[in-house]
């Protein structure tokens, strides 16, 4: 039981982290994780600098949805070990 009570938390904290990505995106800000520096202050400066901003958010919240469905196959898997162990009490 606390296996699963420790998989539903830590399911818990990846949604919240795949909204915060989501709402960065939307909202075009840069999450403090994300460090990048340019050197110059021109046009193509920053067209590059906001590129790899929203290409590392995207890289995030792919790994976010890996790890999302992950943790539904193992928790799917647990709830399974606990009905057959309740059936044969």
């Amino acid at each position: 039981m606390l296996r699963l009570q420790e998989h539903k938390i830590k399911l818990l904290k990846t949604n919240a982290a795949i909204w915060f990505n989501k709402m960065c995106k939307i909202k075009q800000l840069k999450p403090n994780y994300i460090q990048f520096r340019s050197n110059g202050k021109t046009l193509r400066d920053r067209n590059t600098t906001s590129n790899a901003i929203r290409y590392r958010i995207n890289q995030e919240m792919k790994f976010l949805h890996r790890k999302k469905q992950n943790l539904n196959t193992q928790l799917y898997l647990i709830q399974l070990e606990c009905a057959d162990h309740c059936n044969t009490v």
